[in-house]
């Protein structure tokens, strides 16, 4: 609630939460964040559009502080391509470009890796 209606709190909130995912290995404070934010009424995303681009500098701000930490969320957030708040749109496809350029890039990658990196360019390709 915080990000929605504080703006100058997006930084710090994605720096702590990359802290703890990082420090203490607590995966499931994103995982939670994301559902939080899909929870969101679509209706309320028209009428709240500075909590909105909040809420999408926050997940940005997270996937390129730590592209990694956000990919247990990626199924979660590839939902939000279909909004129709293009922030969120715009928000993930900034995600996936720094996943494929900063994590899932090289051909040391296993196949599933790959797999995963030839989706996240498919998407981008589906949304230029």
């Amino acid at each position: 609630q915080l990000l929605q209606h504080f703006e100058h709190l997006v930084s710090p909130v994605a720096s702590g939460v990359v802290s703890i995912m990082e420090d203490f290995g607590n995966t499931a404070v994103l995982s939670e964040l994301v559902r939080e934010i899909a929870k969101i009424d679509h209706r309320d995303m028209a009428k709240d559009s500075s909590g909105m681009r909040n809420y999408s500098q926050f997940l940005v701000e997270v996937s390129e502080r730590s592209p990694q930490v956000i990919m247990p969320s990626l199924s979660l957030l590839i939902n939000f391509l279909d909004e129709e708040f293009y922030g969120l749109r715009n928000c993930v496809l900034a995600i996936l470009g720094s996943i494929v350029l900063r994590v899932l890039n090289g051909e040391q990658l296993d196949q599933k890796n790959k797999d995963l990196r030839d989706q996240c360019l498919d998407l981008l390709e589906e949304h230029l």
